[in-house]
């Protein structure tokens, strides 16, 4: 794996500590987005449960690479949302950019940075290999 593949998908320097990310409010927005801290608290005080998304080391893996899956998601939505910023510049839409560059940041950077979040804190607790990474293989049964 290339250093920049590497950097990518195990995180840069200022990564590695969630310091930057509290800053910027990506721990708060964590709470609110699909599988994020609030739904899982709701769905535990209502099914009297106690939900853990990652119960294991395969199970990490795998989210580990369904973080990967979903940047790479939101990644293509803000490539197409600055299509259209660009679109609505050549023809002096201020109003349309400017929501569009709202909506890019609450729908596509920010679930971007949860993941890159995510994916840092991961490596950091499971001390996923590469091999691991690699080797991961999902088996559907029916």
């Amino acid at each position: 794996m290339n250093i920049v593949l590497k950097k990518i998908i195990r995180g840069f320097r200022f990564e590695i500590n969630s310091d930057f990310y509290e800053k910027i409010g990506v721990t708060q927005f964590k709470k609110i987005v699909p599988l994020g801290d609030f739904w899982i608290n709701l769905y535990n005080r209502f099914f009297k449960n106690n939900l853990h998304i990652i119960t294991s080391r395969e199970n990490a893996v795998f989210w580990l690479i369904f973080t990967i899956a979903i940047e790479s998601l939101h990644i293509i939505g803000f490539i197409t949302s600055l299509y259209f910023i660009t679109e609505y510049n050549l023809e002096s839409d201020y109003l349309k950019i400017l929501k569009i560059i709202l909506s890019t940041i609450i729908i596509n950077i920010y679930p971007i940075m949860v993941q890159r979040y995510n994916r840092v804190r991961i490596f950091g607790i499971y001390k996923i290999t590469n091999e691991e990474i690699k080797n991961f293989k999902i088996e559907i049964k029916n």
